[in-house]
């Protein structure tokens, strides 16, 4: 961790969720309010609640935010959405239309608060950066994935018609409305330098590639006994790319694993199971779970974590992060793995064809002392290249810098 710096920042931080661990999209967010602490900034977090799991992490949020406001959002997005648009001339100014669900209540809120106090910087998701536009408080930008890509891949893939004519609508709503928005930032962040270069046409001068931080306190080896032989998957499970993945794990590579293995059991673990994934579980030897409190359970039980990603959103996948994080054996296509910069064979297992991905797998089941090896590099990766303290201070670095370029103008 750096020295704290003698000047310390007042940051405003919007977020379209209240930040959470659970959460890909927030949980750079969460680790900065907790992390940035160490260096006494003042933070004030402003965030829509959007689902039940956000509200069990406002107590401790508390602890490391000066001020915390929430706006619930209403059940009808659309319409609601629709006439505070219209209503918001801070909108019209400034020629947005709101890429995202818009609410005046949010939009007053944040100006109060830049009358109040003199921020020193701002810094917020995508999908709130038409509530930042018209403020000359320096501006950084978090971009967790490549969102033209991702919505141009899913409309490539999808075989439903309707389906694919929502995504294709979806992918020029974010190209015509957010994208060119991103350029009036002072710096923005992504997470690999992948993302980078997908987006460079569309990214402001200042561009830090920061790599995801786990928590590796939290994310650690747990004495447990594994429940060998089993695999587990994680992920949002009504997410377009997870249920792809898991319906081709099943019905391509898992059969192959259980030929050979029988007793081989499956944890598909995550919220919000399609009806795809829910099927699934019409094997006995498949345990879909939808929403659990804690994904740690499940991690230290399994033998091995497959991530059979076939589709590509170009985001980077936590869930291997987080798996390796706590020393397991991870078997991933090489579609999962990009972003991450690991060494195939040693912190990690890679094979793309439904053949040599089952043998990989049923090679660890049957190699326990194979499965130490490379989850013991696992961990020595993640501590080398993705801690949150790392991460965080690389942040508080940027915010600085931004600060201090934007002062000397």
């Amino acid at each position: 961790m750096r020295k704290p710096p003698t000047h310390k920042l007042d940051i405003l931080i919007a977020c379209h969720a209240i930040p959470t661990p659970y959460n890909p999209a927030t949980t750079r967010m969460f680790y900065l309010l907790k992390y940035a602490m160490r260096y006494g900034h003042s933070i004030t977090l402003v965030a829509h609640d959007e689902t039940e799991i956000n509200g069990k992490c406002r107590d401790e949020l508390e602890k490391y935010c000066n001020m915390i406001e929430i706006t619930n959002k209403p059940r009808n997005v659309y319409v609601h959405t629709l006439k505070d648009a219209l209503l918001s001339p801070e909108l019209i100014r400034s020629r947005t239309i709101p890429a995202f669900f818009y609410s005046r209540k949010m939009q007053k809120r944040i100006r109060e608060l830049l009358l109040q106090k003199k921020f020193d910087v701002v810094y917020c998701t995508r999908q709130m950066i038409s509530y930042v536009l018209n403020t000359n408080v320096p501006k950084v930008l978090d971009l967790v994935d490549p969102v033209l890509y991702s919505r141009f891949q899913v409309y490539l893939k999808e075989t439903r018609i309707p389906q694919k004519i929502l995504s294709l609508l979806h992918y020029y709503r974010e190209k015509i409305t957010q994208v060119p928005k991103y350029k009036e930032f002072d710096a923005c962040i992504t997470v690999s330098s992948f993302h980078k270069e997908l987006l460079k046409p569309y990214l402001p001068k200042s561009v830090s590639v920061i790599p995801y931080g786990v928590d590796l306190d939290y994310f650690k080896k747990i004495t447990s006994d594994e429940d060998t032989p089993s695999l587990v998957f994680i992920g949002w499970m009504s997410y377009f790319h997870n249920v792809k993945a898991i319906c081709y794990f099943c019905n391509e590579i898992y059969p192959l694993i259980r030929e050979i293995i029988p007793a081989t059991r499956l944890y598909i673990v995550g919220r919000e199971p399609s009806k795809e994934v829910a099927k699934l579980g019409a094997d006995k030897s498949v345990t879909v779970t939808g929403f659990v409190e804690d994904i740690r359970p499940y991690l230290s039980k399994a033998s091995v974590v497959v991530v059979p990603m076939v589709t590509d959103d170009g985001g980077i996948k936590t869930k291997i992060l987080e798996a390796m994080a706590m020393s397991k054996p991870v078997v991933v296509t090489s579609i999962g793995a990009r972003g991450i910069d690991v060494t195939p064979g040693r912190d990690i297992v890679v094979a793309d064809e439904p053949k040599e991905f089952a043998d990989r797998v049923v090679e660890l089941l049957n190699d326990k002392p194979l499965r130490r090896k490379i989850g013991l590099n696992a961990r020595k990766f993640m501590e080398e290249e993705h801690s949150c303290e790392t991460a965080t201070d690389r942040l508080i670095k940027v915010f600085e810098e931004v600060v201090g370029g934007c002062g000397n103008k």
